[in-house]
């Protein structure tokens, strides 16, 4: 088979350079043709040969790809052809261990007495060639049963141990031969690219398959970021192409070696993650957010309504209907997403921040009320134990 296997790819290298050069001579043929000295019959009969080539060399490949078919299927009756061998010894091997049947001794039972009784006969009178044949049946008859009666010799058992190990290896052989003639992935995936067409040569690393099960993505973080990342941190993600599908990964590995490219230093962290049932496929855009911290109890308001002069940061919160809004001094934590956590305040007025109060934004702008929330990266929960994350968004 490999023999074979190789004609084809030679086959298939010739039709590949006697198209090459076809191509070549006709296309040159073709700007002769719009030259004013036209084409010579020397330049029509080397395009003709050339195709002839090329013909020859389609027919030749179609012999050497049927010729390597007929030698796979060889292969596999080979196989066949050995495993019946293998069979067909260990029977033989088994019968010599187990000795006679009860129906083998019977039938040569019956031939030593049907042989006895011929010779009875033939004494009563017979001649002398009738007593030689009797006497002769009767020797082979007693033989037989002896053979039967009596273990099989140490020669008969090597023989058949040394038939039955050489069928052995002849089945280990096929099915070797069977196994080279099949690629196998060394995991279950899909077929992303396949590097050779029909007649070359495979070689390692000519398939690509990937894992659709478990997929990663690749970041860069600051080093101010990076030094709030560990591996085993929840990841939340969003897709640009999914839309309203939030999926949780973890980071896996965060390098501890920086790249530093055009004066930036950035981190690469590997994120992993298992799609699911969502239609999340290679290549597609992630954003999302390495969840680093929980905080339970916490207050969110819209950034916009902090106020802010020099240190001291205010919301102006209204405690009633018609009543003028109130100056609350509040000290602020993270700001994601247009919203900012509230980590404490100073009452003023018998007036401090609570979930629900109604914040004032601007003259342009509606009210607004504080709220809870659990969300993706850098959301905050609100009163009721309940809790978000702190987290280092991506892109």
């Amino acid at each position: 088979k490999t023999k074979a296997e190789s004609a084809q790819t030679t086959a298939a290298n010739n039709l590949r350079d006697a198209q090459d050069s076809y191509s070549t001579v006709y296309w040159e043929n073709r700007r002769l043709e719009s030259t004013a000295s036209g084409l010579s019959q020397t330049n029509k009969d080397q395009e003709a040969a050339a195709l002839r080539a090329v013909q020859n060399a389609e027919a030749s490949l179609a012999q050497a790809q049927a010729a390597y078919q007929q030698a796979k299927q060889d292969e596999v009756i080979g196989l066949a052809q050995a495993e019946a061998s293998l069979k067909d010894a260990e029977t033989q091997l088994d019968a010599l261990l187990a000795g006679p049947t009860a129906a083998e001794l019977a039938s040569a039972q019956a031939s030593l007495a049907s042989a006895q009784s011929s010779l009875d006969k033939l004494l009563h009178p017979a001649t002398p060639a009738d007593l030689v044949s009797a006497q002769a049946s009767l020797d082979q008859a007693r033989i037989n049963l002896e053979q039967l009666t009596s273990p099989g010799s140490a020669a008969d058992l090597a023989g058949a141990e040394a038939t039955l190990a050489q069928a052995q290896v002849q089945l280990a052989s096929a099915k070797l031969d069977l196994e080279h003639a099949t690629l196998t992935a060394p995991f279950d995936g899909l077929v992303a690219a396949v590097g050779f067409v029909a007649g070359d040569s495979a070689s390692a690393g000519t398939i690509d398959v990937i894992n659709a099960s478990r997929m990663y993505i690749e970041i860069s973080l600051g080093e101010t970021d990076v030094s709030q990342v560990q591996p085993g941190m929840a990841v939340e993600l969003t897709f640009d192409a999914v839309a309203d599908t939030t999926i949780t990964g973890a980071v896996d590995t965060v390098a501890p070696v920086a790249t530093v490219s055009q004066n930036v230093v950035t981190y690469p962290v590997r994120v992993s993650f298992e799609p699911g049932a969502a239609p999340i496929r290679v290549g597609m855009t992630a954003t999302g957010t390495i969840i680093t911290e929980r905080i339970s109890g916490a207050i969110l308001v819209p950034s916009r309504a902090v106020q802010s002069v020099g240190p001291i940061q205010a919301v102006q919160v209204r405690p009633g209907q018609g009543m003028p809004p109130v100056t609350v001094q509040v000290q602020t934590g993270l700001s994601i997403n247009g919203q900012t956590e509230i980590l404490s305040c100073v009452e003023t007025g018998g007036q401090c921040l609570r979930e629900g109060d109604t914040l004032v934004i601007s003259a342009t702008t509606s009210a607004s009320s504080t709220q809870q929330r659990s969300g993706l990266g850098g959301g905050f929960g609100g009163g009721g134990g309940s809790t978000a994350p702190r987290g280092v968004p991506f892109p």
